[in-house]
């Protein structure tokens, strides 16, 4: 099918509407915190400063202005206990070091027709799971679990993909959650915004930090985030920070680096750049977009091996390309052919990757396929599965 007329963007307005939007969404979530935390100001400030309640340390990775983190007081989480000691700006208990499970299961999740579905990876055993029109959601590694946040409630819910039980966690944002290697937990925005973590079973949700746009690495469950003043958080049971010099758009890592999607203003540059998580070795991955067209990068996700990162080009229409570069550096490999797709999960193998095809947003037929990291071999899994 081709594809409809593409319509540029003024770029410098283009890219500043981005950077509002995100700061509106920021400032739309501390002002919910603020309300409900009225009535605990007199109590908060007996608290001491917050750089007596906890170790963080700055890496400047790339020049930028000096920014400073607003203190959030977290929110209640409903119907699941919350950590007593998550208090502004304190650092949570390290992640379960638990011995990891087992291997990953070769399951996806998708959409269709208003319902959050699972099956085989060759689209074979459908069972429908939840209802669900919109929303993101994410599956463990194991298949067991299934995350979601309901778009209407604007809540996170993590369902027992064998009996069908599921859990109402609290308030979450339309961030994709990301579980540990192990399936045991999770991290997801809560409202504040705070980047937080859950046990799978739903209970003891603590925030580690005030932020955003989680990721879990696979390999020691090192947790990084976007900070609300734009900087990037690095939560290994102490927090670090990595100053980037423009919006970030996207964020995955290994435990050792950081990978991470920018658009620079005031000119809208973007690029895909990789950084130690010690804030060393920082490189340029992915120079700026294929497309002709203004776009952002995002949905950066690694293969099980970590030797390989997928990402889209994307626009606000609904505008998706999928691509991966391998992680040591080397030209990206096109993996879109002329149909928009938005990338669900690397097989169990890291063999191939799982994808929605076709563009919902504008009424194309949908379709969830597979296709292997060094393009051509496209199957056809599941027709009318979609996000």
């Amino acid at each position: 099918m081709s594809e409809g007329p593409e319509h540029e963007v003024e770029r410098v307005s283009y890219w500043r509407s981005i950077d509002n939007r995100r700061k509106a969404g920021i400032a739309a979530g501390l002002a919910v915190a603020v309300l409900g935390v009225a009535g605990t100001l007199a109590l908060s400030a007996t608290r001491p400063p917050a750089d007596e309640r906890s170790e963080e340390t700055s890496r400047t990775i790339i020049p930028a202005e000096e920014t400073t983190e607003t203190t959030i007081t977290p929110p209640s989480y409903g119907e699941a206990p919350t950590n007593e000691a998550d208090a502004p700006g304190a650092v949570a208990a390290p992640p379960s070091t638990a011995t990891p499970g087992p291997a990953r299961a070769p399951v996806v999740a998708y959409r269709r027709a208003g319902v959050l579905c699972i099956a085989a990876e060759d689209g074979t055993g459908e069972r429908q799971l939840a209802a669900s029109t919109a929303g993101v959601y994410s599956l463990s590694p194991d298949g067991g679990a299934l995350a979601f946040v309901d778009a209407a409630a604007g809540t996170l819910i993590i369902v027992d993909t064998a009996s069908g039980a599921g859990v109402a966690v609290g308030p979450a944002t339309q961030d994709v959650p990301s579980w540990a290697s192990d399936s045991t937990w999770l991290v997801y925005t809560a409202a504040g915004p705070k980047v937080t973590r859950v046990d799978r079973s739903g209970v003891g949700a603590t925030a580690l930090f005030p932020g955003s746009m989680p990721s879990v690495s696979a390999a020691d469950g090192t947790v990084v985030g976007l900070g609300v003043s734009g900087d990037i958080v690095v939560y290994k049971g102490s927090i670090s920070r990595l100053l980037a010099a423009g919006t970030v758009t996207g964020l995955a890592t290994d435990g050792a680096s950081v990978y991470y999607a920018v658009a620079v203003l005031p000119d809208g540059d973007v690029s895909v750049r990789v950084v130690g998580t010690d804030g060393g070795g920082a490189r340029v991955l992915v120079p700026h977009p294929a497309a002709t067209r203004v776009a952002t990068f995002g949905d950066l996700l690694l293969s099980p091996g970590g030797t390989h990162l997928a990402y889209t080009e994307r626009s606000d229409d609904g505008y998706s390309r999928m691509f991966v570069v391998p992680v040591a550096g080397g030209g990206a490999t096109a993996l879109t052919v002329r149909r928009d797709c938005y990338p669900v999960r690397w097989t169990a193998d890291g063999a191939g990757l799982l994808f929605i095809e076709g563009n919902a947003i504008q009424g194309d037929p949908t379709a969830l396929m597979r296709v292997a990291p060094g393009g051509g071999s496209r199957r056809l899994l599941s027709d009318g599965a979609g996000q």
